[in-house]
């Protein structure tokens, strides 16, 4: 995965230098806001946080581009962003939910942090 953020980020340092890293980042983004419009139909929220290395290696950019591609197609105006979690946010998430059900099997839900 380290390769694939190395090419983002240099993908985004040669923006403004190169016509190859423009379309590289912007069929990425387009690639992404399929991912956030799915979403969005069945969570309908109006921010998502991107996160993972590929996405923080691309960074604010990446973000504007994928706001860019889910404008046009979204009913409602959805905000994207960089999450400041770190690489590891879905992990972290999902260790929590594990952790909740974990507790909730042995305790019962009164004891959950959910």
């Amino acid at each position: 995965m380290r390769a694939a953020a190395d090419a983002v980020a240099l993908a985004v340092a040669e923006l403004t230098q190169s016509s190859a890293a423009r379309a590289f980042l912007d069929e990425l983004a387009a690639s992404i806001a399929d991912a956030v419009l799915a979403l969005s139909a069945t969570f309908d929220p109006g921010h998502v946080f991107l996160s993972g290395e590929v996405c923080l290696a691309g960074g604010q950019r990446l973000a504007e581009s994928v706001t860019a591609a889910v404008a046009p197609r979204s009913p409602v105006p959805i905000e994207v962003g960089i999450g400041s979690a770190g690489s590891d946010a879905v992990l972290a998430g999902a260790l929590a939910v594990a952790l909740d059900r974990a507790r909730d099997d042995l305790f019962g839900p009164q004891w959950s942090a959910g």
